[in-house]
């Protein structure tokens, strides 16, 4: 058996009651233990539309949603999987090797472009080459600054 929309409707709104900001996912979960009905991707995206659309729902960022109509919540921007279940221990630690791996990268990229760009001999480099490098420095720049965040 389907859920109707309808349905889907007043189970998200149920999930979103608390005021906290709940991810896609968390909806999902949320409907899977109150229904065993079936839906599909697009009538649940659909909903959210739609309630976005109403005013009833904020979409605090992609694939987030807060309620307009509940209070603020106990944790105004609490991030929720589900109701009252908070993320930020496997958040934290999932943030924290993404950032090593970016920085990682970063910083191999950036070594890898001065390399090559202290191998040029500048005195015999081309107009176009030689405006490649300033491109390439500014890259390496701007590197630099994304790593600082990391």
């Amino acid at each position: 058996m389907r859920l109707t929309t309808a349905e889907i409707k007043m189970l998200l709104r149920q999930c979103a009651a608390d005021g906290e900001i709940h991810s896609i996912e968390a909806f999902k979960r949320f409907i899977a233990e109150r229904t065993e009905k079936n839906y599909s991707v697009g009538q649940l995206s659909g909903a959210l539309a739609q309630l976005a659309a109403l005013g009833e729902l904020e979409n605090v960022e992609r694939g987030l949603y807060r309620s307009k109509k509940a209070g603020s919540g106990a944790g105004g921007d609490r991030r929720v999987y589900g109701p009252c279940v908070r993320e930020e221990k496997d958040e934290g630690k999932q943030n924290k090797e993404l950032r090593e791996q970016i920085r990682t990268c970063l910083e191999e990229t950036e070594e890898r472009l001065a390399r090559i760009a202290g191998a040029a001999n500048v005195w015999e480099l081309s107009s176009e080459d030689f405006e490649l490098l300033g491109e390439t420095r500014r890259l390496s720049e701007r590197m630099k600054a994304v790593m600082s965040k990391c």
